[in-house]
């Protein structure tokens, strides 16, 4: 029988969802001598969270088996889309085509070295006040694929968008501090999550850079 508790509309009638309009993502550096981390962050529409999955293998044992974890599922370089709104105060693609060029060179047919065109990112969560609830850093992020969209003669024009493909070496959760009203007064993740650093030893309890723009 379930529990009347469990279902009481008291218990979730205060609870505040994530929405998707609320995040931002900042580059940590931008790999160009001119270019400027805040362009993209401003003009940032859609970026995403990442996707994990594992590998399986099956154990068989005398008349049963069992199914166990076999390894990350393609690896641990993955990729996400982000688009960006193209705006004539920072030409938003001519930064990012000048970003493409150091990966490779059309004009010379150059390839750059990983380490001239590699940078780090974070994705970040805020709540309806503007603050952070849950932070994604990328590690090794680069682009793949950049679309400068579609040019068309029509009666009602549209804002040009930046379409890029990112393929990165690693993502993994920052444990940062979220604060809700709860049941039982204010939850504090750092406790309930109970955990300093991810699997690759890497310390996660970073401090928010001081060049992240949120909202006021």
């Amino acid at each position: 029988m379930a529990d009347k508790n469990i279902l009481s509309f008291n218990n979730v009638k205060h609870l505040e969802p994530k929405k998707d309009n609320l995040f931002t993502m900042v580059f940590e550096s931008l790999p160009l001598n001119n270019g400027k981390k805040e362009n993209l962050q401003m003009n940032l529409i859609k970026a995403s969270r990442p996707e994990m999955s594992v590998k399986t293998m099956t154990m068989p044992r005398l008349n049963m088996k069992y199914v166990v974890a076999a390894g990350a599922d393609g690896g641990m370089a993955e990729t996400m889309s982000v688009t960006f709104r193209d705006v004539i105060q920072y030409n938003t693609s001519k930064l990012l085509y000048e970003w493409m060029t150091l990966i490779f060179d059309r004009e010379t047919g150059a390839m750059g070295y990983s380490a001239s065109y590699k940078t780090n990112a974070q994705v970040i969560l805020l709540d309806p006040m503007g603050e952070e609830i849950e932070r994604w850093k990328y590690e090794g992020i680069f682009p793949t694929k950049l679309a400068l969209g579609d040019l068309e003669y029509k009666d009602s024009p549209s804002e040009l968008n930046v379409n890029v493909d990112f393929a990165y070496d690693l993502a993994y959760l920052v444990n940062t501090k979220t604060k809700g009203p709860d049941m039982y007064g204010w939850q504090d993740d750092n406790e309930s999550m109970g955990y300093t650093a991810n699997p690759q030893g890497r310390h996660v309890n970073e401090p928010t850079p001081d060049d992240i723009i949120l909202p006021k």
